[in-house]
């Protein structure tokens, strides 16, 4: 599994056979997952700095985190219609 994918995953464990074949089958998909993965890590990054970043960036990153999360759900939704 692509790591892009884990995160994914982690965040929606009970579509892990839709996210594995919207991953092979959708590119705009693929770009969501690894969009999330990158906002993950840098978070992750953020939030575990000893000189830990000004919390309005934290903010934003959160805020996009919760954006691409939306999306994904809405990815996956439509992919069950």
């Amino acid at each position: 599994m692509p790591a892009a994918l884990r995160q994914v995953v982690l965040r929606f464990p009970q579509q892990a056979l839709l996210i594995a074949k919207l991953e092979r089958e959708s590119e705009d998909f693929r770009s969501l997952c690894d969009d999330y993965e990158l906002v993950v890590e840098m978070l992750t990054m953020l939030e575990s700095a000893p000189l830990r970043s000004d919390e309005k960036t934290l903010q934003e990153y959160r805020s996009f985190l919760i954006d691409l999360e939306l999306d994904i759900a809405d990815a996956l939704t439509n992919a069950l219609r």
